[in-house]
């Protein structure tokens, strides 16, 4: 509409309150995320667990751009030393 408010929504050009220069003022804004984090130890030394890795939002989408992606990986993984940095100890 070209008068009263006007909008900047997919919404819009269902109730017809587009704003004029919807298409260039309202372009359409994918999710836009982080690189990946460095792997993550695994959740616990000597045993078979996982480790994480992680990214975050840098831009939340916009007039129906494409939705985030997943922001947590996890992968399988052994460590071999404590914490405490001595060798786990093997049990046969």
């Amino acid at each position: 509409g070209s008068y009263g408010p006007c909008y900047c929504d997919q919404a819009c050009e269902h109730t017809l309150d587009c704003c004029h220069d919807y298409a260039r003022a309202c372009p359409v804004m994918p999710c836009v995320v982080s690189q990946w984090s460095v792997w993550s130890g695994c959740a616990e030394p000597c045993k078979t667990t996982y480790r994480v890795r992680r990214r975050h939002v840098i831009q939340e989408p916009r007039n129906g751009g494409e939705v985030c992606p997943p922001l947590e990986e996890r992968a399988g993984c052994v460590e071999y030393w404590t914490e405490q940095g001595t060798e786990c100890k093997q049990y046969l």
